[in-house]
């Protein structure tokens, strides 16, 4: 068992390679590998069995009726010991008592492969104390994705660290040395390319998903539709916020996928010899899809307070079964409406969209119906997951920006309706003008085409002469103080001092319309007045009704026609629009476009906005960040409301100053 102590990437070890690319700039060493595979480069079976045979064996096996467990020895005393009754005493100990005895093979099989991860699992343990690591990360031939491997060694590990301790394995191990090759030859062929990012393909990879699930086999919509050819790329970009995008080109996005097809590998995967011979069918070998994001470069966020430890999602639904549950039936009983809207944004353009919007709602729904019989199979659930492969198919079947007819009459509503709120506010007292641009900002995170009970709020409230939900009626909506999470006094004491409060604000920008331009952009303006610099960040790609980057700098633009503040402020820099890198309704500050990266430190950001459920609640509630940090969202789901002790509607207004000298 070769260990090794990694404090980065080693170019001789090709998976390890594969592995930094995947996880792109996240910090994720020291840690300490342990490569449990043979040295030997040519072996030959000696036994009747495969390795995988054996494992199989392993799995319908019984060590108890082979290895001497503490209650054989102790009786119904161990329990004054501290012991559980199950624990190993001896492995094979009551097969040497007895061994007259007849022995069933699986038994015996099991009792060595625990025997021999235990074992695996204390030297590495040894070996991460004496290096001072808390992390080992397991891979190799013997690993090979087998559950109760990996459950022995983890519990192994748990054991001979006292919990200090945390064993790591790899999906889809087995492709890894292979990808890590394919990606040190790229970057080496490639020397003077900019800093590329590949990650795992998560709806498309699975370890148990049949090639007949691959949406990118034999779509019908990809060639000579019924009634012609479709040309994604010579789709008329009309006025704003109607260009339906179609992200990757439609349907050949950029992509490796390391999996065959079964078609093109049923000849080349036979085998002429027995001991080779492949025991499961082709259609069940696990797929491996690496997507490379062509158009813009993506890091690590620089100002995580702990890169290491941040991660995104703020509930695991693989290990939330009562999540997991009402999130699946929530994501499916919304299929039907995502399906419609999808039609609708093609329906006078592209002459399949209605089949392509059905093909769309059967694929996801099988997506999720896997997800609840395997919520595993596909890296951690979570709602982020969830509603990234939304996304995902319904670019895959030609959607490229499903809101874009409700983008657009909304934003033509709001900036009907800009000049009268700027003057609302122009009325007020600094204080009330305060909680007036926060609850505007609430009300503008009630324009939220993704959640089902916003969406019959929506439905049903008044409109203006546009057809959008009336601002004002909205405004009313909001709960008033004190909310669910309510730091707004602090919020308060930090802003009142005399002269800029901060240096540069970065917002995160969430939805189109009445969001960004009668919440976001006077929130904005207020810090513009004081001298702040202001980075306003939206989406790289479309997802639901947010705002898009292109659709951003558009409207800013339009709007300083009119508006001095804006005209003036975006000419001398003091106003700056990013796109933040990301392609769905949720944050993931491990993966933000370079340039806004880069942007941030030259501007020496010290506070961050981070607005909407998606990105605030359901992603980042608990992140921590090195500078000022405030989230805010209206929480419109019921369900989501009760699990954090408040109502339909509660608000999350949550700053986190940084205590330090300014």
């Amino acid at each position: 068992m070769p260990l090794y102590v990694c404090s980065e990437y080693d170019k001789d070890y090709y998976w390890l390679f594969c592995l930094k690319f995947i996880m792109g700039a996240i910090t994720f060493f020291p840690v300490l590998l342990s490569c449990s595979a043979s040295n030997f480069d040519n072996f030959n079976t000696i036994g009747k069995f495969t390795f995988d045979e054996l494992l199989e064996m392993a799995d319908s096996g019984d060590h108890r009726n082979v290895d001497m467990l503490v209650r054989d020895i102790y009786g119904g005393a161990y329990e004054t010991l501290g012991l559980s009754g199950d624990v190993i005493a001896s492995s094979f100990g009551l097969a040497a008592r007895h061994p007259e005895q007849p022995r069933v093979l699986g038994d015996m099989v099991k009792s060595l492969l625990i025997t021999v991860s235990n074992n695996i699992g204390q030297l590495a343990c040894l070996y991460a104390k004496q290096y001072n690591l808390t992390r080992i990360l397991f891979g190799g031939y013997f690993i090979r994705g087998h559950g109760l491997t990996m459950e022995v060694i983890t519990y192994a590990v748990r054991f001979w660290s006292g919990g200090e301790y945390k064993a790591l394995f790899l999906r889809h191990e087995g492709y890894l040395g292979a990808v890590g090759a394919f990606l040190k030859t790229c970057k080496n062929n490639n020397s003077t390319e900019r800093k590329a990012l590949w990650s795992e393909n998560y709806v498309v990879s699975s370890s148990n998903t049949p090639f007949s699930d691959n949406p990118f086999e034999s779509k019908p919509y990809a060639t000579n539709h019924s009634k012609g050819e479709t040309d994604f790329n010579k789709v008329p970009p009309h006025d704003l916020s109607i260009v339906n995008f179609s992200v990757g080109k439609v349907p050949n996005p950029k992509h490796l996928i390391i999996a065959q097809k079964a078609e093109e590998s049923k000849s080349t995967l036979k085998s002429s010899s027995k001991s080779t011979s492949q025991k499961h069918e082709i259609s069940k070998l696990p797929n491996f899809e690496l997507d490379r994001v062509f158009t813009h470069s993506l890091e690590m966020f620089h100002l995580l307070e702990s890169p290491a430890n941040y991660s995104p999602d703020t509930w695991d639904l693989t290990h939330d079964e009562e999540a997991r549950i009402y999130w699946l039936g929530c994501f499916e009983s919304c299929i039907e409406y995502h399906r419609a809207k999808a039609e609708e944004s093609q329906s006078d353009t592209l002459s399949d969209a209605s089949d392509r919007s059905h093909q769309f709602a059967e694929r996801y729904k099988r997506f999720l119906r896997e997800l609840s019989a395997d919520p595993s199979g596909r890296g951690v659930l979570t709602v982020r997951c969830l509603l990234s492969a939304q996304q995902h198919f319904l670019r895959e079947y030609g959607f490229g920006d499903v809101f874009c007819l409700q983008k657009r009459f909304e934003n033509r509503g709001a900036l009907s309706a800009l000049m009268d709120r700027l003057g609302e506010l122009s009325k007020l007292d600094w204080s009330n003008r305060q909680l007036s641009l926060i609850e505007g900002l609430l009300a503008g995170n009630m324009f939220d085409w993704g959640a089902a009970e916003a969406i019959q709020f929506l439905k049903e409230a008044p409109k203006n002469k546009f057809g959008a939900a009336d601002f004002h009626v909205i405004l009313d909506k909001v709960q008033s103080r004190p909310w669910l999470v309510d730091n707004y006094d602090n919020w308060i004491d930090r802003i009142s001092v005399s002269g800029s409060p901060y240096r540069c604000i970065l917002i995160f920008c969430d939805n189109s319309g009445a969001d960004i331009i009668l919440g976001v952009l006077p929130f904005a303006m207020e810090f513009l007045n004081r001298g702040c610099k202001v980075i306003m960040a939206a989406n790289s790609s479309p997802a639901i009704n947010d705002i898009t980057y292109q659709e951003l700098e558009l409207l800013l633009h339009m709007i300083a026609s009119f508006e001095p503040l804006i005209a003036e402020s975006l000419n001398n820099g003091q106003l700056m629009l990013a796109e933040n890198g990301q392609t769905s309704p949720c944050l993931d500050f491990r993966l933000i476009a370079s340039s806004l990266v880069q942007l941030a430190e030259r501007e020496q950001v010290d506070l961050i906005v981070i607005e909407g459920m998606g990105r605030a609640i359901h992603c980042n509630l608990n992140a921590k960040f090195t500078v000022d940090t405030l989230k805010i969202a209206v929480i419109k789901n019921s369900w989501l409301a009760r699990r954090l002790g408040g109502q339909l509607y509660g608000v999350i207004f949550k700053f986190e100053p940084v205590l330090k000298s300014r």
